[in-house]
């Protein structure tokens, strides 16, 4: 009775819609890593007793739009709230510490990770089974979407720009095995950095929000109204 309610029936439509879009999305996908490439590859690998913490912006809106729980539990983290760029690196080892042997994932941005890439050293003295997966797209991607789509081109470039940095280096210079990915197949070393039981940095090259708008319901109307590129 309870499967024949409308509301029910109507967000099993739902749901198969939203998951005919994200296949589509996917087979369409151009030679760099797409957001959902990322986001399935980490639904698949990431072991069943292990956990994800979020950072604010890039890691938190594809995770919790696109992510699927394919069981009840405490497993990811997210940090809506507050805002604070930095959480998810801290937050990934103090959920380690409460539950020794989990693996667990730490979403970050590049943005997000420059306020906090020192703790690589605590999580490196600590061998904590952590593996960091760094979304590189070169800049504060958010504040270059919400300036594009709130005044126009011209000020997408003002203040949000990274110069390179090898983030690979960075880590290995802390003691962290690291790698980068740069196409959808580099995305494999997901699955043994995960079970490897150490620390662990994957390195992640996507295209800034401002090259596919992301999936804030505002962003999408405006994009639709101005004809970008945009998730849903």
């Amino acid at each position: 009775r309870f499967r024949d309610s409308p509301r029910v029936k109507a967000l099993a439509e739902a749901r198969e819609q939203h998951q005919r879009y994200v296949e589509e999305a996917l087979r369409n996908q151009g030679p760099g890593i797409h957001p959902l490439a990322l986001v399935k590859t980490l639904e698949n690998t990431l072991p069943r007793d292990g956990c994800m913490v979020m950072d604010v912006g890039t890691a938190a809106i594809y995770t919790s739009t696109y992510f699927r729980v394919r069981e009840a539990g405490r497993r990811l983290a997210y940090n809506f709230a507050m805002g604070s760029l930095g959480y998810a690196l801290p937050a990934a080892m103090g959920a380690s510490l409460a539950r020794p042997g989990c693996p667990v994932a730490s979403l970050v941005g590049d943005g997000s990770f420059g306020l906090v890439a020192a703790e690589l050293e605590t999580l490196a003295r600590y061998q904590l089974p952590v593996t960091v997966v760094l979304i590189n797209n070169g800049g504060y991607g958010w504040i270059r979407a919400e300036w594009l789509l709130s005044h126009g081109e011209r000020y997408v470039d003002f203040a949000t720009n990274f110069n390179p940095v090898d983030h690979v280096k960075v880590a290995e210079g802390f003691g962290v095995e690291a790698a980068r990915a740069e196409s959808p197949g580099d995305l494999e070393q997901l699955g043994g950095m995960l079970g490897s039981g150490e620390p662990r940095l994957l390195e992640v090259v996507m295209e800034p929000e401002d090259k596919l708008i992301p999936p804030v319901p505002k962003w999408i109307k405006a994009a639709q109204r101005k004809g970008l590129p945009h998730l849903r």
